[in-house]
């Protein structure tokens, strides 16, 4: 079985080069090479593709075949601008699965491709209940609208090409590597700058392990209907402020079960990503993933279990205490 992973040297594309490897897979994986090798595994053949130039990626589909595509590679960030969000994850889409289509699919070989779209396309829930696969999306800012508009694009290209493309959809990823997200959070709790609940701590969210992403992009391939899209989620819908405190506890650090109001830590986050991109650091606070965190987020991962895929990480406090001990293994806390 041959793969070809896109963002293969990124957080989630390096675990999934991990598992495929593990399991005898041929994987070749696609990235920039200014990316960081610092979980690349050495038995991925590398080939060196920018996704958002055409030419590069009609030269890797002309060189290369395989028999499953996992197309990670986007721009996972709520601070990024609207033109790289628009150019990577919009024009590199449009790119990869164009030349995939002129490739033929490789003369029939290619059985599966997993698309990676993201379940905060939903955007703000009112209902208050886990969205599923075919409701209305409302994506609320930037990042969540490329989601929705590469997913959209990604539709119209299978059914231009006959593309046979799963479309993935994580709820919030957090897991080993990761230094996003929850991984924040982590973070400014374990430096003291986090000692009490922030925005709205009763808002419930679904999470996801990375193991189990992975996990399911793998299971999916081989099982998943192409044109389908699966939420993929955990069993937990535990609020913020009990995953805050959880993240304290397990960090040995003492908590105020107090809130202070996201009004008062936006100026802050303001000034956090003027100094971020001055120093040329990642923002310790993003404003549009505060507003994320602080609304409603819930999914159902009823389809992907119906699927028969079993979860890893069925509970996100079992997965944080994995994930706060990897980072003390490494020396990240």
């Amino acid at each position: 079985m041959t793969s070809l992973v896109t963002g293969c040297l990124g957080f989630i594309g390096s675990h999934l080069c991990d598992a495929l490897v593990a399991r005898g897979d041929h994987v070749i994986g696609a990235d920039l090479v200014t990316g960081s090798f610092e979980f690349f595994n050495p038995a991925v053949e590398f080939i060196p593709t920018d996704i958002t130039k055409r030419e590069s990626v009609e030269a890797l589909c002309r060189k290369y075949e395989a028999d499953v595509v996992y197309h990670t590679a986007s721009i996972f960030n709520y601070s990024a601008s609207k033109v790289v969000l628009d150019r990577v994850n919009l024009g590199g889409t449009q790119n990869f699965y164009e030349a995939i289509g002129k490739a033929k699919g490789w003369g029939g070989r290619l059985k599966t491709i997993v698309h990676w779209s993201s379940s905060s396309i939903n955007g703000r829930q009112a209902h208050g209940k886990p969205a599923v696969e075919d409701e209305p999306w409302c994506p609320a800012n930037d990042y969540e609208r490329s989601k929705a508009e590469q997913e959209t694009l990604a539709s119209e290209l299978a059914e231009q090409f006959q593309l046979p493309i799963v479309y993935l959809r994580p709820a919030g990823v957090y897991g080993p590597r990761s230094r996003y997200g929850l991984a924040k959070i982590i973070e400014l709790v374990s430096k003291g700058l986090v000692r009490c609940y922030f925005g709205r701590p009763q808002a419930r969210q679904s999470m996801v392990h990375v193991a189990d992403v992975v996990g399911a992009a793998i299971h999916l391939a081989d099982r998943g209907v192409p044109g389908e899209a699966y939420n993929v989620a955990d069993d937990a819908q535990w609020t913020m402020g009990e995953l805050t405190l959880h993240i304290a506890r397990a960090l040995k650090k003492w908590f105020v079960p107090l809130t202070l109001p996201v009004a008062l830590i936006k100026p802050l986050s303001q000034l956090d990503e003027r100094l971020a991109r001055a120093l040329k650091r990642d923002p310790l606070l993003i404003r549009d993933l505060l507003d994320h965190m602080e609304r409603p987020f819930l999914v159902s991962n009823q389809k992907l279990k119906a699927a028969g895929y079993p979860l890893q990480f069925a509970d996100t406090k079992c997965g944080l205490d994995h994930t706060i001990g990897w980072y003390r293994e490494k020396g990240w806390l």
